[in-house]
């Protein structure tokens, strides 16, 4: 089953409206009406506050998998999400979408490209790693410019507000969050 369509049973479990269902998260009715007719995709954080008005997990929008003990996701085969206005490719590889608590995610941040909602929606330790480009990043009040091979680890307490390619070809990185237990 598909995301949007999967998305749009559930709603109609819960016997909620488009409209109503955009007023509780903030998305405009256009958007959901898009995204249960798979004709766009959502973000990460898009998907935790649908989740969180339908009162399911996120997991709950997938069809389980058969071992959640080993997941092999191939090449191309990640679910993605873009931000075409911050010219940000996101590749989800491994997330609470398969109800474990890592999210690890592949960032393909095109020139110029600034992101910030996806970071900072994350809560627990994280890690990234720059497999191409240079990109700044701003942890706190403090910048930090990374080129391909450097990496990171923010405890809890550290997390990323923005991260800027601010090279002249588009960057890559890894990003991997690792939630509490029960987070």
């Amino acid at each position: 089953m598909k995301i949007g369509s999967r998305i749009k049973e559930l709603r109609m479990q819960h016997r909620i409206t488009l409209t109503e269902l955009a007023k509780r998260i903030g998305l405009t009715t256009s958007f959901l009406s898009q995204l249960e007719r798979e004709l766009t995709s959502p973000s990460v954080v898009s998907l935790e506050k649908i989740a969180q008005a339908l009162h399911v997990k996120v997991a709950d929008f997938f069809q389980e998998t058969e071992r959640k003990d080993l997941i092999i996701i191939r090449k191309g085969a990640g679910r993605q999400s873009v931000g075409e206005k911050e010219k940000v490719l996101i590749e989800i590889l491994a997330s609470g979408i398969f109800d474990i608590n890592m999210h690890s995610q592949f960032f393909t941040l095109g020139s110029e490209a600034v992101m910030t909602e996806e970071l900072t929606s994350m809560q627990g330790e994280k890690f990234a790693m720059v497999l191409k480009g240079v990109v700044e990043f701003f942890i706190g009040k403090e910048r930090f410019v990374f080129e391909k091979g450097d990496s990171v680890y923010c405890a809890h307490s550290q997390t990323p507000n923005k991260i800027v390619n601010i090279g002249e070809t588009e960057a890559k990185m890894l990003y991997i969050s690792v939630l509490p237990k029960g987070g």
